[in-house]
């Protein structure tokens, strides 16, 4: 059967410059099946500048259709209406979806699904181009990312265009990103709705929860690394991150456990520490369904081993672009801001984490925090470049000092063989003093001797002559 084409119940101001959309700085809803917060906030980045939150987020539970659907998008940092292509999309994406699931009265199967989906999207686009033209605005300065979700307490389905994503947690205790970060050729760039690639995913194991996140969050706790040794970590998932998201919404004994768990992820993500290194425009939705959840497989997660692999990955990187790192260094940075301890469960330390990319033309996390890194971050650039200069510098001292102490016995030497010299010249003296004295008293007892035999011999030759009268 042709259905006919959904029309938009929504009105938006013709002048889109002098306006603003509404914000989505926190909404909770929970009922028997299924509980769920959304959260938008703006940047700091964009409180600076006084850019608005490029963000937007909704959640809705369908009573009475046994579905939860979610939406998320991120307004492209160069186009100067993006904020109202951002709030549209999510707003008329929503629409559609929720408009054709209730008016079916059976569930719906994959395909049909599917068809919703791709609707949603068709028609998001549309409005956003209707929105544009009655503003007399490009629609280029209104576009934004999209992602979609559709979950059943099992069946999670994700329609999806951007780098933004879904990370869903299976029953059987896996979790994983189930959609794809769709960019350009260039890190900075990215697909936006206007693009007309979006992708359609079904998770096939079963869904106990899932969270979605722009990539101001998704980037601090979802890393697209390879398979290592055959452990989950294809999507490399930091799940200490999204683990009170899921567990937090299921405390029983908390009739507003989905409000309690969202004001907790709205403190964390406006601390300082977080802020002072993602600067971007922040958004994170959960959604899960406790029952199902208690029943589920707890994922199993070691920080030693996420840090190993980060480890491992940037050794491999450094290699390729030419340089090394030592054995068990990291040039990696500290994690924002360590997660608050959740009251539900115990979780592990934090671990370190790579920098937020940005695609908005702003600094990224790293530039704008690149002097405070400098100083605590042992390292980076910097902390090398100190340790060289101590290494030199011991160098320098030990050369010096082995010239010094050399040049210091040469000396002692010389005195020392002064003092002999001036020893043995004293000596020769005395020695050739006693030898003169001696001969002298030789020659004198010489002299004697022949002075007396010359008298004898005298005195023989004069008895030879009488004496006269």
């Amino acid at each position: 059967m042709v259905r006919k084409e959904y029309s938009s119940k929504r009105t938006y101001p013709q002048d889109l410059l002098r306006n603003l959309p509404p914000k989505q700085e926190g909404k909770s809803e929970r009922n028997a099946d299924f509980s769920a917060f959304a959260l938008s906030l703006q940047g700091a980045s964009h409180v600076s500048t006084q850019v608005p939150c490029q963000d937007y987020s909704d959640i809705r539970i369908l009573n009475g259709c046994g579905v939860v659907i979610g939406g998320i998008a991120d307004g492209v940092g160069s186009c100067p209406l993006s904020h109202w292509g951002a709030y549209i999309a999510v707003c008329e994406a929503l629409d559609y979806v929720e408009e054709r699931i209730r008016s079916h009265e059976a569930a719906l199967g994959d395909e049909a699904l599917y068809e919703v989906l791709n609707g949603a999207f068709k028609h998001a686009e549309r409005m956003v181009a209707q929105a544009a033209d009655a503003a007399s605005q490009a629609v280029r300065n209104l576009q934004s990312t999209l992602t979609v979700a559709l979950y059943d307490g099992s069946n999670l389905y994700c329609c999806h265009v951007g780098d933004d994503g879904v990370v869903a947690q299976q029953q059987n205790g896996i979790v994983k990103l189930a959609t794809n970060r769709l960019k350009g050729e260039e890190a900075s760039s990215v697909y936006p709705l206007q693009t007309g690639r979006w992708e359609i995913t079904k998770v096939r194991n079963a869904v106990a929860g899932f969270v979605m996140a722009t990539d101001g969050v998704l980037d601090a706790f979802a890393m697209m690394y390879p398979d290592y040794n055959n452990i989950n970590y294809s999507n490399r998932i930091y799940y200490p991150f999204m683990e009170p998201a899921l567990y937090g919404m299921t405390d029983k004994k908390v009739p507003d456990a989905a409000k309690k768990t969202l004001d907790f992820y709205r403190k964390y993500l406006e601390s300082p520490g977080y802020r002072g290194k993602v600067t971007d425009d922040l958004t994170f939705v959960a959604v899960t369904s406790p029952a199902v959840l208690e029943k589920s497989v707890h994922p199993e997660f070691s920080v030693d081993t996420w840090n190993a692999i980060e480890r491992e990955h940037e050794r491999k990187k450094a290699e390729a672009l030419g340089y090394s790192i030592p054995q068990g260094s990291s040039v990696l940075e500290a994690l924002p801001d360590t997660v608050p301890e959740y009251p539900v469960r115990e979780r592990a330390a934090e671990p370190v984490m790579s920098s937020v990319r940005r695609r908005d033309g702003l600094p990224s996390a790293r530039e704008q925090t690149k002097k405070k890194s400098d100083r605590k971050s042992p390292n980076d650039r910097t902390f090398l470049l100190l340790i060289a200069t101590g290494i030199l510098l011991a160098v320098l001292i030990a050369v010096l000092a082995f010239f010094g102490l050399r040049y210091f016995r040469q000396h002692d030497k010389a005195g020392e063989t002064g003092s002999l010299n001036e020893e043995w010249l004293k000596k020769e003296t005395e020695i050739q003093t006693m030898t003169d004295a001696e001969n002298s008293s030789k020659i004198g007892n010489l002299l004697k001797a022949s002075d007396s035999d010359v008298i004898r011999e005298t005195e023989e030759e004069l008895t030879k002559f009488p004496e006269s009268k």
